[in-house]
């Protein structure tokens, strides 16, 4: 069998409503793929959550220098260098979070939402197209006829 070039999760939820900041950071993670709704490990979500913070500020952060961001968000497990590299790559892997000079920023410099633009384009729209392809392809092997516009 195959194995997919690319996988994506996505999950929809009801609008944000929770006031509490890890709460809202833990629902983003959840609708990106990058958490699982039963994961106790979930370091991914102080991650992302130091990231905004760090943006917000206009910086952006060295492993170190996120490791203590994390601290002083009162985290103290999950800090391995290892660990968080690994949640990094996750993040960077949907074009969300990127590596420039050892330093972790959102893709190309610009907010979430707009780095979140990135993750549509290159694996959205990218795996859309190759559905499409494979439904074209599965029409042309049973003989359906496709309406020309």
């Amino acid at each position: 069998m195959a194995a997919p070039l690319k996988e994506i999760t996505l999950r929809k939820y009801e609008r944000p409503r929770s006031t509490q900041e890890r709460e809202l950071f833990r629902r983003i993670c959840l609708s990106l793929g990058v958490l699982q709704p039963n994961d106790r490990r979930d370091t991914i979500v102080d991650v992302l959550h130091a990231l905004f913070r760090t943006h917000a500020r206009g910086e952006q952060s060295t492993l170190e220098e996120l490791v203590n961001e994390l601290k002083t968000m009162g985290v103290t497990e999950g800090l391995a260098a290892s660990n968080l590299r690994r949640h990094l790559r996750r993040l960077a892997a949907l074009h969300l979070v990127e590596r420039s000079k050892n330093r972790y920023r959102f893709t190309e410099g610009v907010s979430p939402v707009e780095a979140f633009s990135f993750t549509r384009r290159y694996l959205i729209d990218d795996v859309a197209e190759r559905i499409e392809e494979y439904l074209r392809a599965g029409e042309e092997v049973v003989g359906i006829e496709r309406d020309q516009p």
